[in-house]
């Protein structure tokens, strides 16, 4: 039995680890022996995008700075642990372990990983449920438009639709702030971490808060996106008399923040995904707090109905392609199992190119996809086409669209290509196998556990024209059906506007 290109990766990142490990400690004069040592030394080696090549080092490394954090809140009051723990929090949550990989010890075994975490005073602290509201939410207005304020920091890329469907709507007033505009923000894991061991229980009196409070004041909603930074910002505020929504996406549950929000403090808690919510509860018991919603992404799938020719049938497509979790190894692989039994059968990867500037621990992944395009089986059959305004355009050269992820919190991408009609594959992604996942969202038919299994629901959908345009159409009407913004408005009516 063959090893998966995710495991033999896992191997060779662990192989080089061990000397790199070595040379980082020797280098900086550590002993490999003691607890700080060892935690300045993993921390060095997954800053260069190595895994350390013990499995108890990362969570041996976690403990000790946790301990350092307690001793520091014994010995001179809160304040003085943010710094251990932030260091603490910066191995435990470190992008090499969660998102340049395959996989993501958070999920493959969430308690023991975290339980050097759950056994700290310091942590415990931190992540302390906040007081409740002081007052409920006003009642609907009745004499003036609905203020709506929509809130994200810099990435306000699954907002845009929702502004759009409500600016200029009788009867709601939209406002938009971008938390990048306002200055002095405690955004870093260590102030976010110091504010919640040190921080009053209200920041409303902190000169960094000032406005963001009157933003929140003037508002009926607050429609925040992404469980993260802001969340942790907005929920440090009393809301006074606004309802306060936020949405969680998918990568959020994979760093701090989820932990040092005050969930006391929100109204209706969105998920793109149930499985999503699945894996929030488990991390982080008190998110349960809120009142739960699972919502698509608002997105208009009617646009992307645009006819293709029958030879787009041959075409698959991986769209937004460019970073590690999409894992466009899983499709290639695909691909030249299909080419086996016809060559006309080639992949468009869509979108940005792994950066080779990057994050150090992507940089083996994209060595690895290099080779593999290289090779005489798919060579010249794979073309990486570059993001476009007009999405409904490209995607009529595209007969299947395939979801190679290990992650997705709904893969706005795939949906889209299935309703340009497009033949949906879509990996069973393994990093939330626990949880659910694609089962969850899509036709259990849809869903893949590995290449071969790709291969042959392609091979049988596109096995002639009229078989590939009537499982096309019917997917694109499944979609359409479930997932179009006439079907998931009035959801986001009675949402945001309190109806």
């Amino acid at each position: 039995m063959t090893s998966s290109p995710g495991a033999e990766a896992l191997r060779a990142l662990r192989r080089r680890a061990g000397g790199a490990r070595r040379a980082l400690t020797r280098a900086v004069g550590l002993r490999p022996g003691a607890g700080g040592s060892r935690a300045e030394a993993v921390l060095a080696a997954l800053d260069a995008g190595l895994l350390p090549p013990g499995p108890d080092d990362v969570t041996a490394a976690v403990a000790a700075c946790a301990a350092e954090a307690d001793a520091a809140l014994a010995r001179s009051g809160p304040a003085s642990a943010a710094e251990p723990l932030a260091r603490a929090a910066a191995i435990a949550f470190h992008r090499t372990l969660h998102f340049d990989g395959t996989s993501s010890p958070l999920v493959d075994s969430s308690n023991a990983f975290m339980q050097p975490l759950l056994d700290s005073t310091a942590w415990v602290r931190a992540t302390r449920p906040r007081p409740r509201r002081r007052q409920p939410p006003a009642a609907v207005p009745t004499d003036r438009p609905h203020r709506l304020l929509l809130v994200t920091l810099k990435n306000w890329k699954f907002l845009e639709p929702v502004a759009a469907h409500y600016t200029g709507r009788p009867g709601v007033e939209v406002r938009r702030l971008d938390l990048a505009d306002l200055p002095g923000l405690p955004l870093s894991p260590l102030q976010q971490l110091r504010l919640r061991l040190s921080g009053p229980d209200d920041a409303r009196s902190l000169p960094w808060a000032r406005p963001l409070a009157e933003a929140v004041d003037g508002a009926d909603t607050v429609f925040l996106d992404w469980l993260q930074r802001g969340a942790v910002l907005l929920t440090a505020l009393d809301p006074g008399r606004a309802r306060v929504v936020v949405r969680l996406h998918s990568f959020e549950t994979f760093t701090v923040f989820p932990h040092l929000v005050g969930y006391d403090r929100v109204d209706d808690l969105v998920v793109v995904g149930p499985h999503l919510g699945r894996l929030l509860d488990h991390l982080v018991p008190d998110a349960a707090a809120p009142r739960r919603h699972v919502l698509a992404n608002l997105v208009d799938l009617h646009r992307f109905d645009r006819p293709k020719p029958d030879d787009a049938r041959f075409t698959l497509a991986v769209v937004g392609y460019g970073v590690v979790a999409k894992d466009p190894l899983w499709a290639v692989e695909t691909l030249a199992l299909l080419r086996r039994q016809d060559p006309r059968y080639r992949l468009l990867l869509v979108g940005d190119d792994l950066d080779p500037a990057g994050p150090a621990g992507a940089a083996g992944y994209r060595q690895r996809l290099e080779e593999r395009l290289a090779a005489p089986d798919v060579a010249g059959a794979v073309e990486r086409v570059p993001f476009t305004p007009d999405v409904p355009d490209l995607l009529r050269r595209v007969g299947v669209v395939v979801s190679s992820s290990v992650r997705e919190s709904f893969h706005l991408g795939l949906v889209e290509g299935v309703a340009s009609g497009a033949v949906p594959v879509v990996r069973d992604w393994p990093l939330f196998a626990a949880v659910g996942g694609p089962h969850d969202l899509f036709p259990s038919d849809w869903v893949t556990p590995e290449p071969a299994a790709a291969a042959a629901r392609v091979l049988a959908c596109t096995a002639d024209v009229a078989t590939w345009r009537a499982a096309g159409a019917a997917a694109a009407g499944w979609v359409r059906d479930r997932y179009d913004a006439r079907t998931t408005q009035p959801r986001y009516d009675d949402l945001l506007l309190g109806r």
